[in-house]
């Protein structure tokens, strides 16, 4: 079976007949649908998860700032009657500042609550491994199209002035707005009003012309091209009845990626743990439509974040082995579904293949089946089933093998060495062979004294046990008690008694072994001898 051809007539199917895909429409929940009924038979699991959220406030929040902005000019214009009016005008130059930066810089959700609520939907199938399941890898795609940004039309410049002119209209007014609290004059001067007039007409008037919310592009490229990869590759395996040993093979189709990640965030959040826990890696597809532009995304969301090294390598090595050698993506405006997942602590990067010079493809109306390259969807899904081979073939997880050293450290702390080396020298301390010496020889008072003095060498040694016990907290010394095999019925022996030696409350002048020494009257032994 020619799979890119089928994946190109499945994309034309579904662009044309499940039209105006928008975030959380019902379009996308009928298209999610007709994909869960193709891979029925290729998975073991297929799952759909709804989602609240306010699929308009990604986009919609720009003319929201417009018409902030607009408010503030005539607060500041209005001054002039009340001073009042310059702080009211700054107030909200500064949260049109802040809710650009960080709805469209790093993506965090601040004007939900402005917006209408919507019910998204993501759709999940997994096929399992023919063993057991130690890991995954997921093909991630988004099925929602965006609205078209008209500007596209005419390449990148527009949409850079646009930047430009946002940030920079808005950072000229705060500081106008600044220079006018700081100035007694300011209420009579009237050049900085015309100023702030000229700047209104000039930088503000992008934020009404944006996007056209009147037409949703239809999403050929950006992005069934990423669902459908993932769906035929569980559609080859199960037309050839093969499963990876020990790697289930999952595909997400996001909702709400077209406004600020929404779906992705949403199925990261609810399922971080249990993707962490069956060592899972997500592989983003998006926009695979030029081949000399295929990259690995190592960051996102206007580089701010940064997807997982391992991830990434993967696509890197995987591209290598089909005879891509893919370049890292530049830093871009913009991002992907793979920082949702390592925002999350979840391992994933994605592979895009789309011209940061932006061309009529992207977010446009021109995006449709007639604009796909079969010749990138090819290489691309060439490049994903290798690299979940390359994953299937790696050891189990890189986590265990950094934590065995941390377990063989506490057991050779558990073997207590140290209390074992005290036993050997107590043992050795009455040594038999010296006692004969001094019996068998002629009795000699000097033996038994050069016995006592030679004792309190191993002493010091022992003496040194609790300082082990103190630089090793929660290590129990045992009490050691040492018993010899008592010696036969033979009065040539001197007899020695071991006392119990208590380690752990020694004192410091009970560190010392105490050996009871039995006293043996030589010169009686000797008398009685010659009485018999």
């Amino acid at each position: 079976m020619n799979y890119t051809k089928w994946i190109c007539d499945e994309i034309k199917h579904i662009s044309t007949t499940f039209k105006d895909r928008d975030a959380g429409s019902e379009s996308v929940k009928k298209s999610e649908g007709y994909m869960a009924d193709i891979l029925k038979g290729s998975a073991d699991k297929i799952e759909t998860e709804r989602f609240i959220f306010s699929p308009k406030a990604f986009m919609g929040s720009i003319p929201l700032d417009g018409i902030l902005t607009v408010i503030a000019i005539l607060c500041y214009l209005l001054s002039m009657a009340w001073l009042g009016f310059y702080w009211i005008s700054l107030a909200i130059f500064a949260v049109v500042l802040i809710s650009i930066f960080l709805e469209y810089f790093l993506y965090i959700p601040v004007l939900d609550f402005a917006f209408k609520k919507r019910i998204g939907q993501n759709l999940y199938a997994e096929r399992k491994a023919s063993e057991e399941s130690k890991k995954k890898v997921v093909i991630c795609g988004h099925a929602d199209a965006a609205y078209e940004i008209p500007m596209f039309q005419w390449g990148p410049f527009p949409f850079y002035l646009f930047i430009i002119l946002a940030f920079g209209s808005t950072i000229a007014s705060i500081v106008l707005v600044i220079v006018a609290l700081t100035n007694p004059e300011a209420p009579q001067s009237v050049i900085p009003r015309l100023v702030m007039l000229v700047i209104a007409l000039v930088g503000y008037w992008p934020f009404f012309k944006f996007a056209n919310w009147n037409l949703i592009v239809p999403g050929a490229n950006d992005n069934l091209t990423g669902c459908m990869l993932g769906i035929s590759i569980l559609k080859e395996m199960e037309e050839k009845g093969f499963r990876f040993k020990n790697t289930d093979v999952g595909v997400l189709i996001t909702d709400g990626e077209e406004s600020g990640l929404r779906g992705a965030k949403a199925y990261a959040e609810g399922h971080a743990k249990e993707l962490k826990d069956s060592n899972t890696i997500v592989l983003v597809a998006d926009t695979i439509t030029e081949k000399d532009q295929l990259m690995v995304y190592r960051k996102g969301v206007n580089g701010t974040v940064s997807n997982d090294k391992h991830a990434g390598d993967l696509l890197y090595e995987a591209g290598k082995k089909v005879g891509i050698e893919m370049p890292d993506s530049p830093w871009y405006l913009g991002g992907t579904d793979a920082e949702a997942f390592s925002r999350n602590g979840v391992k994933a990067a994605a592979i895009c293949g789309n011209n940061h010079i932006v061309q009529e493809y992207y977010h446009y109306r021109k995006d449709t089946w007639e604009a796909l390259r079969p010749e990138t969807i090819e290489v691309t899904r060439d490049i994903l089933k290798e690299a979940i081979r390359l994953y299937d073939e790696e050891p189990e997880t890189v986590e265990v093998i950094e934590e065995e050293p941390k377990v063989e450290a506490v057991e050779t702390v558990a073997e207590e060495p140290k209390t074992e080396a005290v036993a050997e020298e107590v043992v050795e301390e009455p040594k038999t062979e010296a006692v004969e010496a001094v019996t068998t020889e002629e009795p000699k008072t000097e033996a038994t004294e050069e016995v006592a003095t030679e004792e309190p060498e191993p002493e010091e040694e022992i003496s040194k046990e609790p300082e082990t016990s103190d630089e090793i907290p929660g290590l129990e010394i045992l009490d050691y008690e040492v018993q010899k095999p008592k010696p036969k019925k033979d009065e040539n022996v001197l007899n020695i008694e071991l006392v119990k030696y208590d380690v752990p409350k020694p004192k410091k002048e009970e560190n010392v072994l105490n050996i009871e020494l039995v006293k043996y009257d030589v010169n009686k032994k000797a008398e009685d001898t010659k009485k018999e």
